[in-house]
């Protein structure tokens, strides 16, 4: 698709980039900002770590909402770069930051933020919050079911029935079974 359709040139704007199969907006955002130095964020859990701590943003990170405040916070970030790109001070290097600090200073458990370069703006580390944010709702418990078929066959015909259109294999072919829920929990 670049050499039929941009002329072997990967694009330099969000609009046709993204029109690559396969690139969304984090990967449309890493090619622009480290390659063409285009004011374009990106937005991983990484960045999301990072910028709930550093900002204080609740809500679950799994949610629209949640997610539209983050890129649009990793946006002003990037807006707010000098006008002039130079060799350290680039959108390209703001997002590797952002990603290698969440990768490697403020993780996931532990966070180590007597190295973090960015401790004395950090709003969760100002309130002691580090552990608590990026919020991220637990999921419901998965119950888990055994199942027990029988093979009913005479001559040759074998006995089987069509599953329910909706739920679990719907609309399926199976051997007649009996379901038991067997414990709720995770899988």
């Amino acid at each position: 698709m670049i050499v039929e359709r941009f002329g072997g040139k990967v694009p330099e704007t969000p609009e046709l980039i993204r029109e690559i199969p396969g690139i969304g907006a984090y990967t449309a955002g890493a090619i622009l900002s480290i390659a063409y130095g285009k004011r374009e964020p990106l937005v991983d859990g990484n960045v999301i770590r990072v910028l709930s701590r550093l900002f204080l943003i609740a809500g679950d990170v799994k949610r629209t909402a949640a997610k539209a405040i983050f890129w649009a916070r990793a946006k002003a970030l990037v807006d707010a770069l000098p006008a002039r790109n130079t060799e350290t001070m680039s959108p390209g290097n703001l997002n590797q930051g952002l990603m290698e600090l969440g990768a490697t200073i403020c993780t996931p458990t532990t966070p180590v933020c007597e190295r973090c370069p960015l401790a004395s703006s950090c709003r969760a580390r100002k309130k002691g919050l580090q552990a608590s944010y990026p919020h991220v709702a637990q999921r419901a418990a998965v119950p888990i079911w055994n199942y027990e078929a029988g093979l009913s066959r005479t001559r040759r015909t074998v006995i089987a029935r069509r599953r329910a259109e909706r739920g679990l294999f719907g609309g399926l072919w199976e051997l007649p079974t009996e379901a038991n829920r067997i414990r709720r929990g995770f899988g």
